[in-house]
C-alpha cells in the first residue's frame, strides 16, 4: 500500500500500480514516491546527458541537505 509518484510542479499524485508505466520529463519535474508498505521495486530510465547533469549539479538540488553527504 503506499508508494504514490508525486509530481511537485504538476500537482500530481499518481497512483501507480504493479505493472504501470509512467513517462514524464524527470529533468523539468520534481518528483518522489510517498511512503509505502511491503516492497517495491523501480525501472528508471535515462539519457547520458541527463546523468552528466545529475553529476555535475544533482539537477539543482545540489545544496539540499539530503546531498551534501554524497
Amino acid at each position: 500500500m503506499g508508494g504514490e509518484l508525486v509530481m511537485m510542479e504538476t500537482g500530481l499524485v499518481v497512483e501507480v500500480l504493479q505493472g504501470d508505466f509512467t513517462v514524464f520529463s524527470s529533468a523539468k519535474i520534481t518528483h518522489f514516491n510517498l511512503h509505502y508498505q511491503g516492497r517495491r521495486a523501480s525501472v528508471v530510465l535515462h539519457t547520458d546527458e541527463a546523468m552528466d547533469q545529475w553529476e555535475s549539479e544533482r539537477n539543482g538540488w545540489e545544496h539540499n541537505a539530503t546531498f551534501e553527504s554524497f
